[in-house]
């Protein structure tokens, strides 16, 4: 269906302006309904997020006023404490020396006809002094050629009055442990 309109052009015209004006004042009208709404759910964000650095902020104080506490500063010195010796157990247990391996190396060098009565150790250096009775100065020869070519000994200090008896000869000598083969590797 058709509408004519046979109001003269200056209605018209006004008609068609109050519509124009009517549907500026709708948009504007749309423009700060949405804009408030925007600000009031801005507003509503914001109280949420003070809320919950609030309750943040709370947790935290709590947390550190318990950090703080005597009983966690003790517990914090002990925990110091047991690493700093367990610290230390490993460093002992990675420099100690293993002196029944060189015992056990040092039996197998000796010749059955020798017999040692004395057996001292130095841990600091690795020196070794031994001294003891052989039946024969051949039985002190097998014995300083043994250590001496044992990869595990070195720096034989083997005096020659240790062969002046040609049978049931005491003796004397020092030599050194290759520390670095007795290192307890664990």
């Amino acid at each position: 269906m058709k509408v004519i309109n046979l109001l003269p052009k200056s209605q018209k015209k006004e008609l068609e302006l109050e519509f124009i004006s009517h549907q500026i004042l709708v948009f504007w009208i749309m423009v700060i309904i949405t804009l408030v709404m925007f600000v009031a759910v801005a507003w509503v964000f914001k109280f949420y997020i003070a809320q919950v650095i609030a309750s943040n902020d709370q947790l935290v104080a709590e947390s550190q006023a318990k950090v703080g506490s005597a009983e966690y500063k003790s517990l914090h010195d002990q925990i110091i404490g047991l690493n700093g010796s367990a610290a230390d157990i490993k460093n002992l247990a990675r420099h100690h020396y293993d002196w029944s391996g060189a015992l056990y190396q040092l039996s197998g060098l000796v010749p059955a006809e020798v017999q040692l009565n004395d057996l001292q150790f130095d841990a600091a250096t690795g020196k070794v002094d031994i001294d003891g009775q052989a039946r024969t100065r051949q039985d002190v020869l097998d014995l300083w050629a043994n250590i001496t070519n044992s990869q595990y000994f070195s720096k034989i200090n083997f005096p020659l009055s240790n062969l002046e008896k040609p049978v049931n000869s005491n003796f004397s000598f020092s030599f050194y442990a290759n520390k670095d083969k007795f290192i307890d590797q664990q």
